[in-house]
């Protein structure tokens, strides 16, 4: 072991030691004058077919005992490398067509970009150099495992969804309007206003319960909406829908304010509900308005809000269909 450490400390100083020194060459300094005249002579030999080639070089002004020397050398790396880029650009023009390249892309400058990796590209042969690289082949790869994926996912949702029930559209043919009765109160009480609607449906079919919705102004296409105004429907078959008008004021839905009934041996339907506004504090809202809207010497009196100047009569019209 100490043999073999003695040997190896032994090669090691040698490779230490310092390399012996290069022998400098001297460069020469001169002024160049120009280049010398040349003449080419192209020849064949008719015997074996060759062709040879003849320079002739005049060196007039050489300096002293210099004799000319001269060398074979190959065209240099770049400009092989630019052959070599322009036959494969030239190929690949040959078997490749540009316009079907999705991500082949002519913008206003006259440059081309890849809309795959956001390269800009100078000229074709740019292009077709970067589409084999790794950075286009490797988004390329991505751009394919995604789209499998998304694929994937589309054929999941793409499953037939559990039927929904079909709900069957009843037919019937209508026989008219109903007749009603609509009747106008007041709680002393409370001072509120109230309606009672009360709908006649004689030939009412099966046991069909008539129902009723309030339908604000925006929701119908009848007439041009008015938020002072809103609409009460009622619905039974096999009658046509009546609607009544009645003024666009909040409904006291609280206990006993609102009710309705349903008499299936009369085949009438009642409903009752009350007005939150009552007449007092109809009168103040008036009067403020009034003041802020004061009028000019012979203006016209300006509408007072939504409801107000309906507390007097109520436009009931069962003409309007909804």
């Amino acid at each position: 072991r100490a043999a073999k450490e003695a040997l190896e400390k032994e090669q090691n100083n040698q490779n230490s030691l310092p390399a012996p020194a290069k022998p400098r060459v001297k460069v020469k300094s001169f002024i160049k004058i120009g280049r010398p005249g040349y003449k080419v002579t192209k020849q064949k030999d008719t015997k074996s077919d060759q062709h040879s080639l003849l320079f002739q070089i005049d060196y007039p002004e050489i300096v002293g005992e210099v004799v000319p020397k001269h060398r074979f050398m190959s065209a240099s790396f770049s400009e092989s490398n630019r052959d070599r880029r322009e036959r494969l650009r030239q190929l690949a023009l040959e078997t490749i067509d540009l316009n079907k390249d999705p991500y082949f892309m002519k913008n206003h400058l006259g440059s081309y970009e890849c809309k795959l990796c956001l390269t800009l590209h100078n000229n074709e042969g740019s292009y077709l150099a970067h589409t084999q690289g790794k950075k286009h082949q490797q988004n390329l790869a991505r751009r394919a495992a995604k789209e499998a994926l998304e694929k994937e996912q589309n054929n999941q949702n793409s499953l037939p969804a559990p039927a929904k029930p079909r709900v069957k559209v009843k037919s019937f043919i209508k026989i008219g309007r109903p007749g009603y009765k609509v009747t106008k109160q007041k709680d002393t009480k409370s001072d509120q206003h109230s309606l009672l609607f009360q709908i006649d449906y004689p030939e009412i079919v099966g046991e069909v319960v008539p129902k009723h919705r309030f339908m604000s102004a925006y929701e119908q296409r009848i007439e041009p909406p008015d938020k002072k105004w809103q609409y009460l429907l009622f619905a039974a078959e096999p009658y046509e829908t009546i609607s009544f008008k009645i003024p666009s004021r909040e409904v006291d839905k609280g206990d006993k304010k609102m009710w309705t009934q349903w008499n299936p041996q009369t085949k009438q339907f009642f409903l009752q509900f009350y007005f939150k506004e009552n007449l007092k504090e109809a009168k103040v809202a008036m009067r403020q308005e009034t003041r802020v809207n004061k009028p000019r010497p012979g203006d016209k009196m300006p509408p007072g809000p939504p409801g107000v100047c309906l507390l007097l009569h109520l436009l009931v019209d069962p003409r309007v269909r909804v």
